[in-house]
């Protein structure tokens, strides 16, 4: 019952702390820019992306199939000299739009958080010799290499600015640091088991050299 409650909890904490950052804070409108002519863009979208779904400019035919090996390289040297000039985008599209703050999103992001405090409430609980502080930094670690792993390549592949991407990790950082206190107030520091000790007189090998 303590390791659901720590669960939710945690979960309850993370989602507060992370909405409050978005619409309190400014850092995120920080990192986020405005295209100088929206209306000409969103008409360009529309116009060139028919569909909801991920977009990569430049890309040329490098996906299309049934290229020879030559028409691949040829492809791939054109992609390589757009690239080079820019610009060069990574954009989520939905054609249709979305509501703002739709419910069934934020719903979401909730369910995200309480699976992430599953795996760390189960990882914590794995640890022994841990006091309180260290279950703390422990829990905020787990959070960091995680993101450690989901959010870096956005900036090593897609060139996401630094910027934005230190602010999702100082986010992090807050949120599952505050959320640790939690976790670690509801999860009782465990020993370590006592290893049998051998009889004296006796070696493991003259052990197995009797059986």
């Amino acid at each position: 019952m303590k390791k659901f409650a720590a669960v939710v909890l945690a979960a309850l904490v993370v989602f507060t702390i992370n909405a409050l950052s978005w619409v309190v804070l400014p850092f995120h409108n920080q990192t986020i820019h405005k295209f100088t002519d929206e209306d000409a863009v969103a008409r360009v979208l529309k116009a060139n992306a028919p569909k909801a779904g991920v977009y990569l400019y430049p890309l040329g035919d490098l996906h299309k199939s049934g290229l020879t090996s030559k028409q691949q390289e040829d492809e791939w040297e054109k992609v390589q000299e757009k690239m080079t000039k820019g610009p060069f985008a990574f954009v989520s599209v939905l054609p249709q739009g979305m509501k703002p703050w739709l419910p069934k999103s934020m719903f979401r992001e909730f369910i995200k958080n309480l699976l992430a405090a599953f795996n760390i409430v189960w990882l914590l609980a794995q640890t022994t010799e841990l006091n309180y502080w260290k279950k703390v930094i422990f829990v905020m670690l787990a959070a960091l290499a995680g993101s450690i792993i989901a959010i870096l390549p956005n900036w090593i592949w897609w060139g996401m600015s630094p910027a934005y991407i230190l602010v999702q990790f100082v986010d992090i950082a807050i949120a599952w640091f505050a959320a640790g206190l939690v976790m670690a107030k509801f999860l009782a520091t465990q020993s370590a088991k006592p290893q049998t000790p051998i009889s004296d007189g006796l070696t493991l090998e003259g052990n197995i050299n009797q059986e």
